[in-house]
């Protein structure tokens, strides 16, 4: 990140980036951090002493590439979540994918990456299209019955394009099965009540019924800007420059790089 120091034609216009109150503290920190080492390494602005440039959560939700790059990141934290709290091994684990759009498309490529047997199901008929071509897994179109069957191991809810996973639409069996709530921070959860607590089991919840049910906790928002503060920071010093799709352009440079 130090290298956009040496960016004479980005340096001089670099402006001082001032996080708002709906910055993240992760955030926040990054970026005075960031901002800290260009000054020190040769960028001809000091803190204080130049523009400011207003940080907020609108200048983020604009940028297609770090949108990008936090939906794999968070993909990444739901499966860290479920390798931490349980002892499954995804290689040869039927897993179950509701939802289609971004998210699905990272949880997909993820699973595939550790050999899970992943099946995908929405109410989205061209999502899940885009999703068989890109991954080769079978998908199937989401009716108003039974949505997880008695052989599958995990199911992974997005929130997105799917009924909520209710009781009533999971088949009843002997055979555990794992839930995780995986709908994106700031978004409605898409795992209803399927179930009275009965108790834990290390980190999971255990839900009564006529299938037994363990519910990995959701990853905390709070861990996503943990994992992407810096590359948030960096893309808040690239805006304080240039336009949006000019710091798009430099952001997707700087993470093939």
């Amino acid at each position: 990140m130090t290298h956009l120091a040496d960016r004479k034609d980005l340096a001089e216009r670099l402006r001082y980036p001032v996080a708002a109150a709906s910055v993240d503290a992760s955030t926040a920190a990054s970026i005075e951090a960031l901002w800290s080492q260009l000054t020190h390494s040769g960028a001809p602005t000091t803190p204080g002493r130049t523009e400011e440039f207003l940080v907020g959560d609108e200048i983020f939700a604009a940028s297609v590439v770090l949108g990008r790059f936090e939906t794999w990141a968070w993909a990444d934290l739901i499966l860290s979540s479920l390798a931490r709290e349980t002892n499954l091994l995804l290689p040869g684990t039927r897993i179950l994918l509701l939802g289609t759009g971004t998210l699905a498309d990272a949880l997909a490529s993820a699973v595939a990456r550790f050999g899970g047997r992943l099946e995908v199901a929405a109410q989205d008929p061209v999502g899940l299209i885009d999703i068989a071509g890109r991954h080769g897994v079978p998908v199937w179109t989401v009716t108003d019955g039974e949505i997880v069957s008695s052989g599958i191991d995990i199911v992974l809810v997005t929130g997105r394009n799917h009924p909520s996973l209710v009781r009533e639409a999971i088949a009843p069996t002997q055979r555990p099965l794992v839930a995780i709530d995986a709908t994106a921070p700031g978004s409605t959860g898409g795992l209803t009540t399927v179930g009275d607590t009965v108790g834990t089991v290390r980190g999971l919840t255990e839900l009564s019924g006529a299938r037994p049910i363990f519910v990995v906790p959701r990853p905390s928002p709070a861990a996503l800007g943990s994992v992407g503060g810096d590359i948030r920071a960096l893309y808040a010093v690239l805006r304080s420059a240039l336009e949006p799709v000019d710091a798009d352009v430099a952001l997707a440079e700087v993470l093939l790089a």
